[in-house]
């Protein structure tokens, strides 16, 4: 774990403030991206990757209760309903997803999440944001598994991060799962911000520039990162992350709640932003999201 990393003194004056919402896991078949309709770019042919071996979210601690199991057959819904698979977006905020069914997706037949990107999309936005339905009563800690796959010849053209999701609570608090852009800012190692209103300084955890901790190499990859709660204002909180089955980070000092916070998390927020950084989209890129899965405890 890196406090106040290089990573972390760039992205404190870049990352901006979201809005929160819940996500799910599910099941998709994969055929070949074609050009899309709505006049973005056509992507690049997606290479044979092999997906990973383990398609079950294997790293659940005992005594976490379900929240969200997400098979993204469906869209999220406009507010204020929620679609049947629990989640909801506010307007204009999904004009740049869409579903999509693939024979190939690792966990099950069914739809893909894809959140497009099209060239010269601003960087510093997200092309679609939506949010999940109130999570059960919890004491803040909380388990999430999934399986993402990014476009080929992913690049964010100079920009620090690219967020996935954010959990949000009653505590004004900001923290993401997001991913490293690397040196040539061709890369997308996992990882998590904590990000504060006030008395804690922004500093990262589970930053690992290593293969095995990249994500961007054109194939689908689960990611499962779980969040310990800590005593309120204490540094001991636990937090691990897994690619592919794989632990690649975790720490065990670390702190999610300030003093005179309650532990709890209410809800998960997608918000896929391109950056902490400035630059377009230099060419139609994608992300998309297979099954997600959230537990609480």
């Amino acid at each position: 774990m890196k406090y106040l990393s290089k990573l972390s003194r760039r992205m404190a004056s870049m990352l901006s403030v979201p809005v929160l919402l819940s996500w799910s896991l599910a099941a998709c078949n994969f055929t070949p991206p074609e050009a899309l309709s709505d006049g973005l770019e056509p992507a690049p042919p997606v290479p044979s990757v092999p997906v990973a071996a383990t398609r079950t979210c294997d790293n659940q601690p005992a005594g976490f209760t379900q929240a969200l199991d997400t098979p993204f057959n469906v869209m999220p819904a406009r507010q204020p309903a929620y679609s049947t698979e629990g989640y909801t977006y506010y307007d204009n905020q999904m004009s740049n997803g869409e579903i999509r069914t693939y024979a190939d997706a690792p966990l099950s037949p069914g739809g893909v999440l894809r959140v497009n990107y099209p060239s010269h999309f601003p960087g510093g936005s997200a092309p679609a944001r939506w949010g999940s339905r109130p999570l059960p009563s919890n004491t803040g800690s909380v388990y999430t598994c999934g399986w993402l796959r990014f476009s080929p010849r992913w690049t964010t053209n100079g920009n620090v991060t690219t967020k996935l999701f954010f959990l949000r609570g009653e505590n004004d608090l900001n923290h993401v799962v997001v991913t490293d852009a690397g040196a040539d800012y061709t890369h997308a190692y996992l990882f998590t911000t904590l990000q504060f209103p006030r008395e804690v300084p922004s500093y990262n955890v589970g930053q690992v520039e290593a293969p095995a901790n990249d994500l961007a190499d054109g194939g689908w990859h689960k990611i499962e990162v779980l969040w310990l709660a800590n005593t309120p204002g204490q540094r001991d909180g636990g937090y691990k992350q897994w690619v592919d089955g794989i632990l690649t980070a975790e720490a065990s000092n670390v702190i999610w709640f300030l003093a005179d916070q309650v532990p709890s998390w209410t809800y998960v927020w997608f918000d896929p932003t391109y950056g902490g950084g400035a630059n377009p989209v230099p060419r139609a890129l994608w992300i998309e999201i297979d099954h997600f899965y959230a537990s609480v405890r």
